[in-house]
């Protein structure tokens, strides 16, 4: 049989050959997690122009060039994934911002974080694009519960947080 690699040039996979037929080994963990990435990134976009009921995982698929198993592969269903994407736009927040959280004592630390969380906003696309589906697009239906009830934990840590740093800038003047 002729090299695998001569006739299917991958991109470092390795292929190999199974009833004659050339048979391409499974998705390292990297390139499963990029997929994801692409999937989360694509849903983004199409939930942005469509809403989230009229988002499928098919018009995803589609986006990408994957089939409709390729996304169930890696979310369950879309609710699933409108979580995962939840998740990823807050660690984006939480990680570009992460000093600035966990170092805001004063009024002017907390100002000086709003301002920064405004800015990455106003500057980052998808952040942009989430927040406006979150706050203004969503149709928050009996299947979104547990999505909203995480968000609604996430508000009210911050509003803690937020009313905590406003006390503590009250007593020191």
């Amino acid at each position: 049989q002729p090299s695998s690699r001569a006739m299917y040039p991958t991109a470092g996979r390795k292929m190999t050959w199974k009833k004659g037929r050339p048979f391409r080994a499974r998705k390292t963990k990297q390139e499963a997690e990029e997929t994801k990435e692409n999937i989360l990134s694509a849903a983004l976009d199409i939930i942005y122009k469509k809403g989230y009921a009229r988002t499928t995982f098919v018009d995803i698929a589609k986006e990408i060039k994957l089939s409709k198993g390729a996304v169930y592969w890696h979310f369950k269903n879309k609710p699933d994934m409108f979580l995962a994407l939840g998740r990823q736009m807050e660690d984006k927040i939480e990680t570009t911002l992460h000093d600035v959280f966990y170092e805001t004592q004063t009024l002017d630390d907390f100002k000086q974080m709003l301002f920064k969380m405004i800015l990455l906003i106003a500057q980052d696309e998808q952040l942009r694009k989430y927040y406006s589906i979150v706050f203004y697009r969503m149709e928050w239906t009996d299947e979104l519960l547990s999505m909203k009830k995480f968000f609604d934990q996430h508000d009210e840590y911050m509003v803690q947080w937020s009313v905590e740093i406003l006390r503590q800038a009250q007593l020191e003047k």
